[in-house]
């Protein structure tokens, strides 16, 4: 059995962005597995680690309606200084984002092949004792900052009694969705940090988002693991799922 977590989130306000939209914003129907990923990392995360989706549960849909709000005109490249949204910097977006979400995510944990002394089970057990007391590191979000997240361990007492507890029978396609986006260290596009050997560093590379066909079956989505057979591949990285 490979360890895994086992979380609930829900909120009044979720926006997982289409790539495809650019001048306005159209969330997916649900919750995608980069941004499942990125809630989980939220709570706890460390170099040594990552985490890999295995199944989104839909446990409340969610309705769709539409939203004006102003947002920032320019990227915000360095977080060291702020950034002020007067004097020309703002401009007004539609969104179509969803209202009331409630989601159920599965996932394992992988360490890096080269850390030899890591083991799955210390990084699991310091997860379970952030999740079961309600810590994080930052703010976990539905997809965009102005939509915070609640969660709770799966099966656990704190999760409110007006929130459901098995998956609605939704059985549908929701089409391409996004998988997650793999970071390449090679080409000159863009700078990211790179961690190797416990150290973390500055590099130049370019980035890919990979995809894949969402299918729901009884309210749940299968994430392919062979996705993240890819990333590893163009981010040239080794991960292992056994180290207990």
């Amino acid at each position: 059995m490979k360890p895994h977590v086992d979380l609930l989130i829900w909120g009044d306000f979720a926006c997982f962005t289409r790539p495809e939209f650019k001048a306005e914003r159209e969330s997916y129907p649900c919750i995608t597995p980069s941004a499942a990923r990125g809630l989980l990392e939220a709570i706890y995360w460390k170099p040594q680690m990552r985490y890999r989706i295995l199944e989104i549960h839909i446990h409340r849909k969610g309705s769709r309606f539409s939203l004006l709000r102003n947002e920032l005109k320019s990227c915000q490249t360095d977080r060291g200084t702020g950034v002020f949204i007067d004097g020309g910097n703002r401009q007004q977006r539609n969104a179509l984002i969803l209202r009331d979400v409630v989601y159920r995510i599965i996932a394992w944990i992988d360490i890096r092949a080269d850390e030899t002394g890591e083991h799955i089970g210390k990084h699991l057990s310091c997860y379970e004792r952030r999740a079961a007391i309600g810590a994080y590191h930052h703010k976990p979000v539905l997809g965009c900052r102005e939509f915070p997240a609640s969660f709770a361990q799966f099966g656990s007492g704190n999760i409110a009694p007006n929130l459901p507890n098995a998956p609605e029978s939704i059985n549908e396609s929701f089409g391409t969705m996004l998988f997650d986006t793999a970071y390449i260290p090679r080409g000159d596009e863009m700078t990211f940090y790179r961690h190797a050997n416990r150290k973390k560093g500055i590099v130049q590379g370019s980035a890919k988002r990979l995809f894949f066909e969402a299918n729901v079956e009884s309210g749940i989505i299968k994430v392919p693991q062979g996705r993240y057979n890819e990333i590893d591949k163009l981010e040239g990285k080794q991960w292992v799922s056994i180290k207990h």
